[in-house]
């Protein structure tokens, strides 16, 4: 769940002010490690990536849907 909060955190400012998120989580972060957050915009909303930065093994994947 930190995961998630923290993909959200990182778009602060640029999400709509109702939207819905969907989030698959993948693989377990192992403690300590170093991740990549990969977000890119579309026309719905968001697509987000969160992967190990070195070996690239996904630990979160989701969208971000604006909402009417």
């Amino acid at each position: 769940m930190w995961a998630k909060a923290r993909c959200l955190a990182a778009l602060e400012g640029r999400l709509p002010d109702r939207y819905t998120v969907d989030v698959a989580f993948k693989l377990p972060i192992p403690l300590p490690s170093t991740v990549a957050f990969g977000a890119v915009a579309t026309d719905d909303g968001w697509l987000l990536d969160l992967r190990a930065a070195r070996s690239g093994k996904p630990h979160l994947a989701g969208t971000i849907d604006t909402l009417p």
